[in-house]
Parts: C-alpha cells; structure tokens; sequence
C-alpha cells in the first residue's frame, strides 16, 4: 500500500494546463463559427452588397452585347455554365472601357471589403476569446467595433512591413543576392537555364512566403489586442513577431490545417457538381458561406491558440511556491504547530 502524505509539503500540488494541440484549436474554431449562423448568414449577405456594384455592371455589358450570341451552329449559347474563348474576346472588343469601368468600381470597394475584414475578424477573435456564451449578431458587432481602431493601427503597420518586404527581396538587397547567383543579376547570362530558372522561382517563392509570415504575425498581434484587451499596435506586433518565432510549427501546422480544410470543402463542392450534377445557384451560395466559415474558425481558433500558449507558458514561469501551513480540520494544524 502506498504510504499516505506525513507533511504538507508532501501533497501533490495542482496539475499544470495542458498545452492543446493546433488542429485541436482549429476544431474548436469550427464549432465557434458553425454554431452561429445568423452571423454567417449576415456576412454573407455583405459580402454579397459588396460585389453588387461590379456585378451589375458587368451584366448590363453583357445583357447589352451578348444577348443575341449564338454558336456557329445557330443554337443559343449556355452563358450561365461558360462560353467559348472567341465568345470573351468578341465581348472584350464590343465593350472595350468594361474592364476599366468595373476597376474603376473594385478600388473603393476592396478598400470597404479590408476595412469590414478587420471588424470580421476582431469579431471572431472577441467571440472566441470573451463572448463564447453570446451567439448573437450584436455581441459579435460589439467586439469587432470595440477593437477596429486598435487592428486599422495593425493594418497600417503591416502596409509599411510588406513595403519594407518589398524593397529587400525586389530591390537593393534582393538584386545584390541574385547578382552573387548570377553574373551581373541578369538571367541570360546564366551558366543555365536550370540556375536561372531556380534563382527567379527561389525569388518568387521566398516573397510569397515572407508575406505570408508577415500575414500570420499581424493575425497574431491582433489575437494579442483581444486576448489583453490592449490598443498598442506596435507592442502586439512584437508580441506577434516573438510568439511566432517560439512557436512557428504550431503556428503553420494551425495554418496550413485550415487551409486545407478550406480546400476540401471547396473541392468538394466542385464535385459535387461535376459528379451530381448539383444546381450552380446552390454551390453559389454554398461556395462562399462555407469559405466565411472556415476563415471565421481560422480567427476563433488562432484567437484560443495564442491565449492558450501564453497562459502555459506564464505558467510554466511562475516560481514553485513552499506549501504553507495545511488546515483541513484534521490532525495536520496540530502537527504543523506543534513541530
């Protein structure tokens, strides 16, 4: 028989919070964001008015000029599924100002969509983190009104990081590296095709990924904001820049998890049509509500990771205090006193 504890100091002491795991966090934000699907609902109709303007410009170009289309065989095209190559340049030719018109209309537009983006995800985040209880449309509007000041400061930061991004690989930096790999940085003059090839591809994909880091440390910083309820930009982005450099494999197995678990919804979409024949007005819808989702569950569940692995890690720094005197009403006061 195990021997029972005969001083206080002997006594287990409580067990440490166990660190989740990211896919762990990824489901628990997928849970956060289907269980509220008035919000959903409500995004998607945004998301909807937003591309409104664009939407009806394009089809007044196309009520006006492709009406009448036929194929060469004299039948009615289907425009609903697709048309033909030469369909889309005759258009382009009949309606030559339609892609400046609609660029013209997508400028402001994509600026409204950045700035609904930043209240969408400091929603999330606050629902995630302090609202788990609400599943309304006004808890989630309340959050992301309360910190859209604090993540429009991350916002512009991160505008000046990805210009500094920028200027390092396409400019000075980048081309005195790709002049070390190529005589004079000129790719004709390449001892190969295979060198040239792997330093403009190496120089492309290395952007692609800082930008990338730079996206998931702002996310981090404002997971920060939330987490605190904190309003300095550039304290949350080094707190963001030094969370991921501890734990950037949690961080990407997070990421990379919810990517794919985007693509496998929008893959099975795509078969669905293909293989069932599924009705497009319905994959038109689905298609966007279930890619709001799963960047909602994103945001929720990187929100509950970073919390999570702070909490742990605080933990983990507190000193081990000495077991004090132990007073449950028994024997142990009296042996305490009286040694």
């Amino acid at each position: 028989m195990k021997p029972l504890p005969r001083t206080p100091s002997d006594l287990p002491g409580p067990e440490p919070t166990r660190l989740r795991g990211p896919v762990s966090h990824l489901t628990g934000g997928v849970r956060i964001a289907f269980s509220r699907p008035r919000i959903l609902v409500f995004l998607l109709l945004v998301g909807m008015a937003c591309a409104l303007p664009a939407a009806l410009a394009v089809h007044a170009s196309a009520s006006e000029h492709l009406v009448h289309a036929v194929d060469p065989l004299g039948d009615p095209m289907d425009l609903v599924s697709g048309g033909p190559g030469w369909l889309l340049d005759e258009w382009r030719r009949a309606d030559p100002s339609l892609i400046r018109s609609v660029g013209a209309v997508l400028a402001p537009l994509m600026f409204l969509a950045m700035l609904l983006g930043l209240v969408v995800t400091a929603g999330w985040m606050d629902v995630a983190l302090h609202a788990r209880h609400a599943h309304g449309l006004s808890a989630f509007l309340r959050g992301g009104g309360r910190f859209f000041f604090p993540f429009l400061r991350t916002w512009f930061l991160g505008l000046g990081a990805a210009a500094a991004v920028t200027w390092i690989v396409w400019s000075v930096p980048g081309d005195w590296v790709v002049a070390r790999l190529i005589p004079e940085g000129d790719s004709d003059l390449a001892h190969s095709e295979t060198v040239a090839r792997w330093v403009e591809n190496g120089r492309e994909i290395l952007y692609v990924l800082a930008l990338l880091k730079l996206e998931i440390v702002l996310d981090l910083a404002r997971a920060s904001l939330v987490d605190g309820g904190r309003s300095s930009a550039v304290l949350a982005f080094i707190r963001g820049a030094t969370f991921m450099a501890r734990g950037s494999l949690r961080v990407f197995r997070f990421i990379f998890a919810g990517f794919a678990l985007e693509i496998v919804w929008v893959a099975g979409l795509l078969a669905a049509v293909d293989q069932l024949g599924a009705d497009l007005l319905w994959v038109a819808f689905l298609l966007p509500l279930g890619r709001i989702a799963l960047r909602g569950a994103r945001h929720a569940g990187l929100a509950t990771l970073y919390a999570q692995t702070c909490r742990v890690r605080a933990e983990a720094r507190k000193p081990v205090q000495p077991a004090g005197p132990f007073d449950d009403g028994t024997a142990w006061r009296t042996s305490s006193e009286g040694s």
